[in-house]
């Protein structure tokens, strides 16, 4: 079959971001069976830099600032998050790579780019499965809850928008894809479209990562894209936490993740280490003793949660960071919600051996069974039956 895989990013397992890797992945898996061409948008230098030897047969295009504040501004009855990802002339370039590749489906990854659905009515017999990495609705029903004020007048018109836009792309899909079951109930439950949903597990970063690690003994480790505000929240969070219990077990903290800002910089010191962008993440992570997410915003699964577990690490984390892997804490994850259970949890993980051990055990007994990258494997030979 002749796939066009259509998202908002570069997709490439060297990305410095969990979403691009999951896509990145996903092409992968697709390749394998069909034919690929993917069509992306480069927002940084960064991406750019991956465009250069890219593997696959792609077409990439520039997302500057200010083409997306244009977006934003012709096109009103969209949220800013989907505007700025709705572009005409790319439509245009969209529907000559279909009829140049004899595409016969668009594999589209993250919400907004449901926009490109109109694609089916040039041709109707085109396949457009689209995949929800989060359910919109849910994320900006949070921030609607914490904001005030004039902010929370206008977030609460762009949720509206997004009730709106998102219920109209995921009717017009072919078929929805999810990360989670917490999702699918989601997708139910706002929309009524559950039975043409389906789970596929996310790659998580890690294959077979075997290699032989020597643990930095009263190590943590926190990973996030620092660009994001509830990355940044969580990991000062985790630095007023470490700081507490440096008068009881001589810790240390890495903060692992590209774009930290220069607040989260400035807290360096002999044993806070603030990484920024690190070629091997998974070495990173490996060489610490357990990870910490002390999160308090954001919806869906975390990737970055994920790839701690398949890396063996026991990871405390709240209930935002167990959504859609083990949100009750009963099968692997260790759910503490205050800064008191988290500094307890830490102390007790790095002070009981046995304790730790079975954590871990649990944890690695999680990733076995309910994550394992042979789901997704069936579900896209199913849904690209070539």
């Amino acid at each position: 079959m002749n796939i066009l895989h259509l998202s908002p990013y570069v997709p490439s397992l060297k990305t410095y971001h969990a979403g691009g890797v999951v896509m990145g992945k996903d092409v992968e898996f697709l390749s394998k069976k069909n034919n690929v061409f993917v069509v992306g948008f480069i927002n940084d230098e960064k991406e750019r830099a991956l465009t250069e030897s890219y593997p696959y047969e792609h077409r990439f295009f520039e997302s500057s600032s200010a083409d997306k504040a244009r977006l934003i501004m012709k096109n009103p009855s969209l949220p800013a998050l989907f505007a700025i990802r709705s572009d005409k002339k790319i439509l245009e370039e969209l529907k000559k790579i279909i009829r140049e590749k004899k595409i016969d489906a668009v594999h589209a990854e993250y919400t907004a780019m449901g926009y490109y659905e109109v694609l089916k009515e040039d041709f109707p017999n085109l396949i457009f499965n689209l995949t929800e990495h989060d359910v919109v609705q849910q994320s900006y029903l949070r921030y609607v809850h914490d904001a005030s004020g004039i902010k929370k007048v206008m977030l609460n018109s762009q949720l509206n928008k997004v009730v709106s836009n998102e219920r109209k792309y995921l009717e017009k899909a072919d078929h929805i894809l999810v990360l989670n079951d917490k999702d699918k109930n989601l997708v139910q439950k706002y929309y009524g479209l559950g039975e043409k949903t389906d789970i596929f597990n996310p790659y998580f970063g890690v294959d077979e990562d075997d290699r032989a690690v020597e643990k930095e003994e009263n190590s943590i480790c926190f990973v996030g894209q620092m660009a994001r505000q509830e990355n940044v929240s969580a990991a000062k969070r985790l630095i007023r936490i470490v700081k507490e219990i440096r008068g009881k077990i001589p810790v240390t903290l890495y903060i692992i993740g590209a774009n930290p800002p220069d607040d989260i910089k400035a807290e360096e010191n002999d044993f806070i280490h603030v990484t920024g962008f690190v070629d091997d993440i998974n070495l990173a992570i490996k060489k610490c003793e357990i990870a910490v997410f002390p999160l308090m915003e954001g919806a869906g699964i975390k990737i970055k949660v994920l790839q701690a577990l398949g890396l063996n690490l026991p990871v405390v984390t709240t209930h935002v960071g167990a959504e859609g892997i083990d949100p009750e804490g009963k099968n692997g994850l260790i759910l503490a919600e205050t800064d008191d259970e988290i500094k307890k949890e830490i102390i007790a993980l790095l002070s009981d051996k046995k304790y730790y051990d079975e954590k871990l055990s649990l944890s690695e007994k999680l990733m076995k069974e309910k994550f394992s990258m042979e789901r997704t494997v069936k579900l896209f030979n199913e849904l690209y039956n070539s």
